[in-house]
């Protein structure tokens, strides 16, 4: 019967139980050798799979670790598991810290190490369990569990635990000679466990601040022939040594060279870094405090330190694009320093702007706190096409055909004339400048190429130049510049000469044709407008339409420059008459600024005026009013009259008649202001009123 847990909390069962398992020559343990002892006898797996040997008792030193193998799975190899239990508190009982060993897999052979523990008791013939479990990993609960796996045996050994031989400890120390304030470490080896003097830990850094010795000890509990002891002084050296440390610039730029410098010591060592010497070069990287130890002849340090602050401007470029046509503009925009140089184009603004044609590197240096910095912008610039443009030929005659054709890589293609093809057929009708654009579409850059096509056109000239004449003049026009071939338009005439009479403004064409270089005859033309002026508007007055015998009028004619009147030799613009009773018309020619002429007549009458004065102008027949007027005004008779309304030239505008007493309005507010006059006949008696009209 198997019994757990009846002598401590932690026991699980007592070891001098016989678990038993099922088990073959193929699940037994076929040897066991600890600490280099073999076990005798182990010739194969028992019915019950239960063995105890009492022989050899193999014995164990507290703290010892020892080297076991054992082989499992006899003839036929099966794989098994393994542990290792010892009632290591000889209480005759296992429990579950009493494993020793436990494999973590399964196998035919075993190897491993145990180490007894500080805790365990002295003591002889203490119990060990080996316990082997087919394709079975073993608990450390198991040590007395029936069956474990099916298949297995389980093997009690005895052992000897005793105090050990004393160790021999030895003390390792970083320094012995210690300046004031220095740290020392002590490291003793050789035992398993150490207490040391002096509050300090074994391997532990500590500052001691007077010489003395420090002693080590190492025991067993229960074993004092196991305790040891070891001694080892540290010595202090009270008087600190003073040093002190300067830089050769505590302001530095990034990558720049920097001096440190020390005194007062032998020898130095600068940190971080671990540099030497007394008067190191450093290359300046980011703000560091170094500290600096140094060293007199006897070992002693002291501390300085010294500080330095590194500017590293960190410069940037934005480019407006960093891919781009041939002569796109691009702006460049640094920023990060406080003044800047562009290697391009010694610039110092903090943006600029460049047309690149080719890949470019675009340099600028930055300056802060007098700290240079560098920063690059590569601008790719993609290639455009590269084109030229063929001509049939160059040099043509108006309207004459030319094939046009695109040389070099493009994917589009666009010409000026609106054609998208890489051929065209122009027509040019005067010298032109055909432009060729070639596009790649992966990219867009594009490129322009040009070609002058001349034509070649006589200038043929006319002259006069700027004819004029009068209506009815006859003009001789006369072509030049042609050699041949020459026709005007209108008139028809087919040589360099054409007569035209002239009428209204005409513009007239001759054309002709004239060789030019490669063999070309070309047609040109030339053109001139033949101005007519009109004929100026004669116009004659008379002082009165109506006088009497041996009165005398004044007869002025207006519109032209000069004047000729008909039957007299008079040149002026007025001529005076005294003619006798009679009807009389008078014809004047007038000659303008321009040499035409017009004419005009105006009309006067004579009258005997026999007796009474031949015009009444008594008010009591008939009268006007108002006065003068805008143009209406109203003409009141107190008998039956016949009146006419003339003007200035005598001519009639206007015929009235009254019956008796009678008034009428009149309006002449159609004709221009001026000075008009009222006439009539009144028992034989003739009558007038002038009229002033002044709208």
């Amino acid at each position: 019967m198997l019994l757990f847990g009846i002598t401590s909390s932690y026991a699980q069962c007592l070891a001098t139980s016989t678990p038993t398992n099922d088990g073959t020559d193929g699940d037994a343990i076929d040897s066991f050798t600890l600490n280099g002892v073999a076990s005798i006898g182990n010739s194969g797996c028992p019915s019950n799979g239960y063995n105890s040997f009492s022989t050899p008792v193999r014995t164990l030193g507290i703290g010892g670790t020892y080297t076991f193998a054992a082989a499992t799975g006899g003839p036929y190899g099966y794989d098994e598991g393994l542990a290792i239990w010892i009632d290591l508190n000889n209480d005759g009982t296992y429990q579950n810290s009493e494993q020793v060993y436990a494999s973590s897999s399964y196998g035919t052979f075993h190897t491993g190490s145990l180490t007894i523990p500080t805790t365990a008791s002295i003591a002889n013939n203490i119990k060990m369990r080996v316990r082997c479990a087919y394709y079975t990993t073993i608990a450390n609960n198991e040590a007395c569990t029936d069956d474990i796996g099916g298949y297995g045996e389980t093997e009690d050994y005895l052992v000897d635990i005793v105090c050990p031989a004393a160790p021999t400890i030895s003390i390792a120390a970083s320094n012995t000679l210690l300046c004031l304030g220095e740290t020392a470490t002590l490291t003793a080896s050789g035992a398993s466990n150490y207490t040391w003097t002096g509050g300090i830990t074994n391997g532990v850094g500590f500052t001691p601040m007077s010489s003395a010795s420090y002693t080590v000890t190492s025991s067993v509990p229960g074993c004092p022939s196991s305790s040891a002891t070891a001694v080892k002084v540290v010595s202090v050296t009270s008087t600190p040594l003073t040093v002190t440390a300067s830089i050769s610039s505590a302001a530095a730029c990034g990558g720049n060279t920097v001096q440190l410098n020390g005194f007062g010591a032998s020898n130095y060592t600068w940190n971080p870094g671990n540099i030497t010497g007394s008067s190191p070069v450093i290359t300046a990287t980011a703000n560091t405090t170094f500290t600096m130890i140094g060293y007199n002849g006897s070992g002693c340090p002291g501390a300085a330190t010294v500080g330095m602050t590194v500017t590293t401007p960190t410069i940037t470029i934005a480019a407006s694009s960093t891919t781009v046509c041939p002569g796109t503009l691009v702006t460049l925009t640094v920023s990060g320093a406080s003044t800047y140089t562009w290697a391009t184009n010694n610039s110092t603004n903090t943006t600029i702007s460049l047309n690149p044609s080719s890949p470019v590197n675009i340099s600028v240096i930055g300056t802060a706190s007098n700290c240079p910095a560098t920063a690059n912008q590569f601008i790719m610039v993609n290639p455009a096409p590269s084109l030229s443009i063929s001509a049939s030929k160059t040099l043509v005659c108006t309207g004459s055909s030319v094939a046009l054709g695109a040389l070099g890589v493009s994917d589009d293609y666009q010409w000026s004339s609106g054609s998208i093809v890489s051929a065209d057929t122009v027509h040019p009708i005067n010298t032109t400048i055909y432009t060729l654009t070639g596009t790649f579409n992966n990219t867009g850059c594009s490129a322009t190429t040009t070609i002058e096509i001349t034509v070649f056109k006589p200038t043929i000239s006319i002259s006069p130049s700027s004819p004029t004449a009068c209506p009815g003049s006859v003009l001789t026009l006369t072509a030049s510049g042609g050699t041949s071939n020459y026709s005007w338009s209108p008139g028809g005439s087919m040589f360099t000469i054409q007569t035209v009479t002239a009428n209204i403004p005409t513009t007239y064409t001759a054309t002709a044709s004239s060789p030019t270089t490669g063999g070309l005859n070309c047609p040109g033309t030339g053109t001139v407008m033949v101005n007519v002026f009109p004929n100026p508007n004669i116009g004659v007055t008379v002082s009165s339409p109506e006088i009497c015998k041996g009165e005398g009028a004044t007869i002025t004619g207006t519109g032209g420059v000069t004047y000729t009147w008909t039957g007299t030799n008079t040149n002026s613009a007025s001529i005076n008459v005294n003619p006798v009773v009679g009807y009389y018309v008078y014809s004047v020619q007038g000659t303008d600024a321009n040499g035409c002429v017009g004419s005009g007549t105006v009309s006067l009458k004579v009258n005997s005026c026999a007796g009474l004065a031949s015009y009444n102008t008594d008010e009591q027949i008939f009268s006007v009013y108002p006065n003068p007027n805008n143009g209406t005004f109203v003409v009141e008779s107190s008998s039956s009259l016949k009146l006419t309304l003339t003007n200035e030239l005598g001519q009639v505008v206007k015929t009235l008649e009254f019956e008796g007493m009678d008034k009428e309005q009149v309006s002449v507010s159609e004709l221009p202001k001026g000075v008009y006059f009222i006439i009539g006949e009144n028992n034989g008696n003739k009558i007038s009123r002038k009229v002033i009209v002044v709208q």
